[in-house]
């Protein structure tokens, strides 16, 4: 399902930035970003979890 979500994401920022442009190493940063903030939210998220005895 996320293979799918990545195309139509590829193909999204190709009609944003026109057929002929090259948007390989674009899509690479915004993947990676989203990636980083994703992995930094959920580990905030878990920095709050306490484990009961």
């Amino acid at each position: 399902a996320k293979i799918g979500r990545i195309k139509e994401f590829e193909v999204a920022l190709e009609r944003f930035r026109g057929k002929d442009a090259d948007i390989h190493e674009e899509a690479m940063e915004i993947l990676v970003r989203n990636t980083f903030l994703f992995v930094r939210k959920i580990s905030k998220e878990s920095s709050h979890i306490t484990v009961e005895q």
